[in-house]
């Protein structure tokens, strides 16, 4: 079993801290790429994600999603006082 698998199960058990989850994640999508895997077809790296995004509430984002793009929008480039 890859580090990354095992980090996904242990993910899975309800880790909580985004930022150790999304380094978990691109550690799990750089084994990917140097044992030529698409992240998209490994399915350790779709449940690091699938934790990321639970904790992030982005099924909560579809109904306000462009109010989040606008948002993102406005604080990128902030109007000069």
């Amino acid at each position: 079993m890859s580090k990354r698998h095992q980090d996904a199960l242990g993910i899975q058990q309800g880790a909580c801290n985004p930022h150790a989850i999304a380094r978990a994640l691109v550690s799990a999508l750089d084994e990917c790429r140097a044992e030529n895997v698409a992240p998209d077809h490994d399915v350790a790296s779709a449940l690091i994600c699938h934790q990321l995004a639970y904790l992030l509430n982005v099924a909560g984002i579809d109904h306000g999603y462009l109010d989040a793009i606008k948002a993102c929008e406005a604080l990128a480039n902030p109007v000069p006082s």
